[in-house]
């Protein structure tokens, strides 16, 4: 059976757009940078700034990495929210758009019993309308009391995400604060890198081109 001359060429068109779009889109999961934090639960002390809970303060070398011991808590590298404020909402600016695949968790690790317990999750694309987030965690652990510290890590569907919300509904038993020490995020950017055009793909190309024509052509000899 012949394949009419526009299918052929239909079908060279979808394979290099293909070949194209596979060329040019990111798939490797990263530590998403430049997050900022805000909370409608205050802070209990100016030099305890929220932003540190999401710059790498504490971690290795100070530097943001979804791996690595936190330092002990300390007012530098922790937040605390405000004196009988122990439930609200924790927000984080992604700076962008992004498909969210996980994060990781260092729970407080200064007077633990201030740490998140339970937690709700969600996500936004405008900062204004969130959703829950499928398979996030609704508890996290208990951190160490005044000792260095490993993350957990969360991993769940990418979905694509501008804003995070934490939801804190309970801590450890602490009646003054709540509080925790990092998070950092990880995913891949929800917009296409900027295209470099591989070569090899025109060849690939023009192969299924004059691969479609020679067998079209040869058909057409046929009785």
């Amino acid at each position: 059976m012949l394949i009419p001359p526009i299918i052929s060429k239909t079908i060279a068109v979808n394979a290099f757009t293909a070949l194209t779009f596979l060329s040019a889109t990111s798939v490797s999961a990263i530590n998403i940078t430049g997050v900022t934090a805000s909370t409608n639960m205050g802070t209990n002390h100016p030099a305890i700034d929220i932003q540190n809970t999401v710059n790498g303060a504490g971690l290795p070398s100070n530097t943001p990495a979804l791996t690595g011991l936190h330092d002990r808590g300390d007012n530098p590298n922790v937040w605390f929210s405000s004196n009988g404020v122990t439930t609200g909402n924790i927000d984080f600016n992604l700076g962008g758009s992004y498909n969210l695949s996980g994060f990781s968790f260092w729970n407080l690790n200064a007077h633990h019993g201030a740490g998140i317990n339970g937690v709700i999750i969600s996500t936004s694309t405008d900062g204004s309308a969130f959703t829950s987030l499928a398979g996030a965690p609704t508890q996290f652990s208990l951190g160490q009391h005044l000792s260095s510290q490993n993350p957990e890590i969360f991993a769940f569907s990418p979905t694509l995400a501008s804003y995070v919300r934490f939801t804190v509904t309970s801590n450890y038993g602490d009646n003054t604060n709540t509080g925790f020490s990092e998070v950092q995020f990880d995913g891949t950017a929800a917009t296409p890198v900027p295209f470099d055009f591989d070569p090899s793909l025109g060849f690939v190309s023009l192969g299924v081109v004059f691969g479609i024509n020679k067998w079209r052509k040869n058909n057409k000899k046929a009785p």
